[in-house]
This record gives C-alpha cells, structure tokens and sequence, in this order.
C-alpha cells in the first residue's frame, strides 16, 4: 500500500497537513520511493511557506539585514503558525497536485487531464480555469504540457503556449493555468521545501 497516493484527493490534490506530517516520519530515500511523478505545487506554497531573510554574522550576535544590504547569505524561515494561515492553506494557490491519472479515468493512461471540472485527473476549481485546460503528456520520464485551447491561456515560464503543440516541462518550471502559478517538483525537491 502506498501511503502517499492514499493522501491523494478525487481531486489529484495532497493534504497539506498530512503530507507534512509524513515528512517528518520518512527519510528523503524512503518518500521518493513512493513516486516518480513530479508535483506541481502552488505559487503561495513555493514562494510563501519560506520567508527569506539576510542574515549578517557579527562576533557577538545575528543581525537580520535587508536584501540590500553587502551580505548575500539567505536564511530560510517558516510562517505558517497561526490558525489564520494553516486555514488559508486550503486555497488553490497553496496547493500541491501530484501529476497522476485518476483510477477509471477516460482518455490514454499516459496523458493527464488538467481543467475545472470532475472529469478531470488534477481539478483545478477556478474561475479562470477552462473546462478542459490542459494536458500533460508523459513519455518515459518526460513530461510535456499542451494547452487546449483554454480561454485564459496556459504559459511555461512566463511564455504563452501555443494551443495544442506539446511543451517540454522540467522540474524546476514555472507552469500557469490562467490566473494560478505552480512549480513542477521532484519528490526530492518537495521533500527538502517542506522538511
């Protein structure tokens, strides 16, 4: 049994609290083991779980500086303490998807759906989201993205994609359905973020 696809909503999105929670019980060894499909995880959660903060060493005390000042040395601290922020975590922009295909889902085994509605493998429910948004096509261990002629677009790395010609999507990428931003993640790399 899979622990990690078992956190999996109908939706193709993870639980926060309990992906976290299955973090801090697993190495990183163990957590990659359970997929080879990479992540897409929302904009807030991968520019805002993290605040960055300069830091200058001094010989007696740690002095937070602003980014402009000479030292360049990041330190990386986490925000979501209160009650207010681990509600808010619910929104789509602080989501993470994992990039699979829904059990009885229509369509090749290899592509998955993205869009607004049930119908879809990974249900992004927002208004700037079509029906029928995009698709990721997996060869191997690629992963390539079209757009399906959405109302409000698809881009990767902040270039708009032509309608239905196939894109190659990296770890690492920045992916845009409409309005909403995402990383596509390694196991790896969301296992470091959230550790």
């Amino acid at each position: 049994m899979n622990p990690l696809m078992e956190m999996v909503d109908q939706n193709g999105r993870l639980n926060y609290n309990n992906l976290v929670r299955f973090i801090k019980q697993t190495g990183v060894e163990f957590f990659t083991s359970y997929t080879n499909r990479p992540f897409l995880v929302g904009k807030e959660l991968y520019e805002g779980l993290f605040t960055k903060v300069q830091v200058q060493f001094t010989a007696t005390k740690t002095i937070l500086v602003s980014k402009n000042d000479i030292n360049d040395t990041v330190c990386f601290q986490r925000e979501l303490n209160s009650q207010k922020d681990q509600e808010e975590n619910s929104s789509i922009s602080r989501a993470i998807f994992l990039m699979k295909k829904k059990p009885f889902s229509k369509g090749l085994r290899n592509v998955i759906s993205v869009g607004r509605t049930v119908d879809s493998d990974m249900v992004i429910a927002d208004y700037s989201i079509s029906k029928a948004h995009a698709e990721v096509t997996i060869y191997f261990d690629k992963f390539f993205l079209t757009d399906l002629d959405s109302t409000n677009g698809t881009s990767l790395d902040d270039v708009y994609l032509e309608p239905h010609k196939k894109y190659d999507m990296a770890p690492g990428s920045t992916v845009a359905f409409g309005r909403l931003a995402f990383r596509v993640m390694t196991a790896e790399d969301l296992y470091k973020m959230l550790r």
